[in-house]
């Protein structure tokens, strides 16, 4: 049931750090831990997203907490990314310029009603069952994806896919 977690900014050189089952609402007091690799902020109180600009965060998990936006999300290191369970309702700002290295993402049970703006050339699995999606867009440029799970959404036509997705091992419409 934490609310506060600003005794934590003394241990700067934590590498794992897990909040998860929490009452959080702000994680910024967390800024001078400029070490962390993983963060899991899952079953939390997040509304917005505010985290502090981690250099070297590699794995972030924020399900079920109560995101409706992407927007703020840039770390250069991340490869891993969690928001499944939040109230997203848009993808605009999963691009290259802010995740160049994402390979991970997990979209599960949003508010998403397409996949544009999913603009991640390094992504290998995308996860966004059990949204709204109904049109794929964007969906072409992710030409290294081996692992694509859309099952329980509106799509229906396969527009959107690309003969370049060449890597595409595992489907689930």
């Amino acid at each position: 049931n934490l609310t506060d977690i600003s005794r934590l900014e003394t241990f700067v050189h934590l590498r794992l750090i897990d909040l998860s089952n929490n009452r959080l609402r702000n994680v910024s007091s967390l800024q001078p831990l400029k070490f962390v690799l993983t963060l899991k902020l899952d079953f939390n109180e997040l509304s917005i997203f505010d985290l502090p600009p981690f250099p070297y965060l590699q794995t972030l998990s924020l399900s079920n907490n109560r995101l409706q936006t992407i927007a703020g999300i840039e770390h250069h290191c991340l490869e891993s990314l969690n928001l499944n369970h939040n109230k997203i309702v848009s993808c605009t700002g999963l691009d290259e310029s802010r995740l160049p290295n994402l390979t991970t993402l997990e979209l599960r049970e949003n508010h998403i009603h397409t996949t544009k703006g999913i603009s991640l050339p390094n992504l290998k699995s995308l996860f966004a069952a059990a949204n709204n999606i109904s049109k794929l867009e964007d969906i072409e440029k992710l030409t290294r994806l081996t692992t694509l799970h859309l099952r329980d959404n509106k799509i229906s036509n396969l527009d959107g896919f690309s003969s370049d997705m060449k890597q595409l091992q595992y489907i689930n419409l």
